[in-house]
Order: C-alpha cells, then sequence, then structure tokens
C-alpha cells in the first residue's frame, strides 16, 4: 500500500472535481439558455419521455423527491412553452395527467445534445486507456463515498 495522501492533496482532489462538475454545468446551462429551458426542465422533459404513459404532478414530484408546488411551477413554463400537455385523469378529474408532446421531445433531443457536445468536450484528447483508467480512479472514489452516507438513489 501506498503513502497516505496529506490533507492538501485531498483538498485539491476534491476541488478540481468540483470545478470540473461546474464547468460542465455552466457551459450545459449556457446552451440551455440559448435553446429558451433550464436544466431542470430538461430533467423533467426526459423524466417525461422516457416514461410511456401519462404522469401525475404527485408522482413527479416523488420521483425528484421535490415539493408539488415545485413540480407546478416547472410543469406550467413547460406547458406554456408547448413542451407538455396536462389533461384530467380519467380515474379522477382532480388530478392532472402529464405528458410529453412532440415540441417536448424535440427539446429532449436538442438537450441531450447539449449534454453531449460538452462531455465529448471534457475527455477531448484523451485516449481509451486513459479515459479507462479515469474511470477506474472516479468508481474507487464514488464506493468510497456512498457507505459513508453519500448513497445514490435507486
Amino acid at each position: 500500500m501506498g503513502k497516505q495522501l496529506s490533507n492538501e492533496q485531498l483538498k485539491r482532489g476534491m476541488q478540481l472535481l468540483i470545478q470540473i462538475n461546474r464547468a460542465h454545468r455552466n457551459i450545459c446551462e449556457r446552451q440551455f439558455r440559448a435553446l429558451g429551458i433550464h436544466r431542470s426542465q430538461h430533467s423533467l422533459l426526459l423524466f417525461l419521455a422516457r416514461n410511456q404513459r401519462p404522469i401525475s404532478q404527485k408522482e413527479i414530484a416523488q420521483a425528484f423527491e421535490i415539493s408539488q408546488a415545485a413540480v407546478a411551477t416547472s410543469l406550467k413554463r413547460l406547458q406554456n412553452n408547448g413542451y407538455i400537455e396536462k389533461t384530467p385523469a380519467k380515474k379522477d378529474n382532480r388530478y392532472n395527467e402529464i405528458k410529453i408532446t412532440a415540441k417536448g421531445r424535440e427539446m429532449v433531443q436538442k438537450s441531450d445534445a447539449v449534454f453531449s457536445q460538452a462531455d465529448a468536450l471534457a475527455f477531448e484528447g484523451m485516449e481509451e486507456s486513459e479515459y479507462l483508467q479515469l474511470t477506474e480512479y472516479l468508481m474507487k472514489i464514488k464506493r468510497n463515498l456512498y457507505p459513508a452516507g453519500g448513497e445514490e438513489k435507486q
């Protein structure tokens, strides 16, 4: 086993991970603004696109672990832009069923392209062997953190 890393080395490594995440997010958000959508709206549209059935606002709130009020605000924006449709539920018209529109699916494709471009930029100039080694190291960090309370949602 090798020499233990110093606190400065640990801090620098985590700072780099945070800076990389922030830079990737900033690139994506800038492109999303140009598309007229927010990153969280992309996540919502992607969730709706992956569900093959209309879904309720309550189910969305539970899936994202946010309040129904927060979901309502995002859904209103998406509906105003024609990305989703809300219709009264057949079983209980007190609730709305939400589904993505064709325009919403187009936006998912465009925003997926934004992520793909940012991902490609991040790994530009990296050889496959370097990429594989990096992902191995990142998985080791992930495995170290999750048992300590950084658990991934299932």
